[in-house]
Order: C-alpha cells, then sequence, then structure tokens
C-alpha cells in the first residue's frame, strides 16, 4: 500500500461523516421533541422517578410540626431534609459538646452552619421546617 495514498484515504472517510445542513436541522428537531418529551414524562411521573426522591418526600411530608435542633432526637432530625444518620449525629454531637448552662446552642438556623458537614444549601433548605428559641 503507498502511504502518500492514506492521508487521501482518511480525508474521504471523514468528509462521508461530515453532515449538512438538513441533517443538522433534522437532529434538532429531534432532540427537541425528545426534551420536550422527557421533560413531561419527569413532571407528571416524578413519584416514579426513582425510590430516593420518593423516600425524600416521604420522609419530608412526615415533619408536622417545626423541630428545635436544641432538643431534637436523632431520629427527628433525620426526618429534614438533606440531614441522613450521619448528619443528625453530628448536630447530636455538637450540641452535646458545645452546651453550656444559659443559654442555647443554636440560637438560629444560622448557627447549623457551625456543625461540620453542614452548609448554605442544607440550611437554606431546612430552614423552614425549624424552630429555634432564642437566647434571653
Amino acid at each position: 500500500m503507498d502511504p502518500a495514498a492514506e492521508p487521501h484515504r482518511q480525508k474521504q472517510f471523514y468528509r462521508s461523516l461530515l453532515w449538512n445542513r438538513s441533517d443538522c436541522l433534522a437532529l434538532t428537531v429531534l432532540l427537541g421533541i425528545w426534551g420536550i418529551c422527557f421533560t413531561w414524562r419527569a413532571v407528571t411521573h416524578s413519584t416514579n422517578l426513582g425510590p430516593t426522591l420518593a423516600i425524600e418526600r416521604a420522609r419530608v411530608e412526615s415533619v408536622r410540626e417545626k423541630i428545635d435542633p436544641n432538643t431534637a432526637s436523632i431520629a427527628s432530625l433525620r426526618r429534614l431534609p438533606l440531614i441522613g444518620p450521619a448528619k443528625a449525629e453530628a448536630i447530636v454531637t455538637y450540641r452535646k459538646a458545645h452546651r453550656n448552662d444559659r443559654c442555647c446552642v443554636f440560637n438560629s438556623e444560622e448557627d447549623l452552619k457551625k456543625v461540620p458537614g453542614i452548609g448554605p444549601v442544607i440550611v437554606r433548605r431546612v430552614k423552614r421546617y425549624l424552630s429555634v428559641k432564642q437566647a434571653k
């Protein structure tokens, strides 16, 4: 085989893979239709998207009353969104380590950021389920 002919064969191969404008437009339309169908399915069948979403939704719906992180148990903290067993344990451990007799450890919802592993996103999602007693 002639080595000089090899680059010419590669060009012909890659040229056959190029799409013209109508092919690109057709692909764009198909992807758009697929995106609309996928979005409709996700919205209408959100409970069937996976067990994790259904478990998270059921856990959050079980929060009927507001929870005080200064007195809550690990089980009640786990009912909060994005709070699993490790983060609930971290909250209780932090509370026990920093408790004093005069006031509460958590004076606002933002004080939860002091707990290792809990950041601003978690505090923002959990804030509506918390009832923090202000220190006097």
